[in-house]
């Protein structure tokens, strides 16, 4: 090969240099010319030896160039694979972490349910006639329909300290588990809800069950009994009434909670703080309610054994 064709295959070396270095082409196009180039050397006369020096000086420079920065670029491409291993491994342990939370907290709402018989004797009550109404339940002591109020009770509770779960760690859970434990949770809520009015309606057909029961009696000692046992009933009734409207200023409280922490408006924030805070004072002066009501309950109960 001439000289001077060596020299411009260099020349050409050095700008595909600069090329791959602003990514035209790859660095393997590049080390490709690197060999030729070498091979051409041993059969190619300079004029002088200064002159061929020169030209090997100045290819072992590009030599080195590429060398380098294909270094660099091997080095890059490690350090992008480790890279994207770690948010590979990050994204699994917040999958992992996000899974369990969700496991955790629709368990936990769960875990109140009432035992599925229960369930199935407060459907039935609503289709029995009077008589066996009465015969199967009795409101007051001893009766399934408190011993169901209090699975409720205890079913709400657990499902309000999963949404507060829920609201913990909101940020740990991964939008689709999100989505689908809240739509979960909705579903508990509702289903609880369902619960409470069966419970409502074993209730009032109890009660009235009751009263076409009474009518049957003459004596007067059994008219008083009766008397009383109606009056528990009604104050039962006030109990669950108030214990659903407890429920309800509870879950608008969530809501209001919920709405305060995304608010832009921090002068509605604080207005909707004072609604929180007066929808508790609202919450404690019922269950001061019920707590009067359930000691008038017992005082009825107490008198009725004596």
């Amino acid at each position: 090969m001439d000289y001077q064709e060596l020299d411009r295959l260099i020349s050409e070396l050095e700008e595909k240099v600069e090329d791959a270095e602003r990514g035209g082409c790859t660095w393997k196009e590049v080390w490709s010319d690197v060999g030729h180039i070498g091979a051409q050397f041993k059969g190619t006369w300079y004029p002088t030896r200064d002159d061929k020096d020169a030209a090997w000086a100045r290819f072992q420079e590009m030599v080195q160039r590429i060398k380098a920065r294909r270094e660099e670029h091997r080095e890059r491409s490690e350090q992008r694979r480790r890279e994207s291993e770690d948010k590979r491994e990050d994204w699994t342990r917040k999958a992992e972490v996000s899974a369990r939370h969700k496991e955790e907290i629709v368990s936990h709402a769960r875990s109140g349910r009432p035992p599925s018989g229960l369930e199935e004797m407060l459907a039935g009550v609503v289709l029995l006639p009077l008589e066996a109404i009465v015969r199967t339940v009795t409101l007051g002591h001893g009766s399934i329909l408190p011993e169901h109020r209090e699975q409720l009770r205890y079913w709400s509770q657990r499902i309000r300290e999963a949404w507060d779960l829920f609201k913990e760690h909101k940020e740990e859970i991964l939008g689709r588990d999100r989505k689908e434990l809240f739509d979960k949770l909705k579903e508990e809520q509702a289903a609880c809800d369902r619960a409470w009015e069966r419970l409502k309606g074993a209730q009032a057909n109890a009660r009235e069950a009751r009263e076409h029961e009474r009518e049957k009696r003459h004596q007067r000692h059994d008219e008083w009994r009766e008397r009383m046992e109606a009056k528990i009933d009604r104050l039962n009734a006030l109990v669950e009434k108030n214990e659903g409207i407890i429920e309800r200023l509870r879950g608008q409280i969530d809501d209001l909670e919920d709405k305060v922490a995304s608010a832009w408006n921090e002068d509605w924030a604080e207005r909707a703080r004072g609604w929180i805070g007066e929808k508790y004072d609202k919450i404690r002066d019922i269950e001061s309610t019920n707590r009067e009501l359930e000691a008038k309950i017992e005082d009825i109960k107490s008198q009725l054994r004596e």
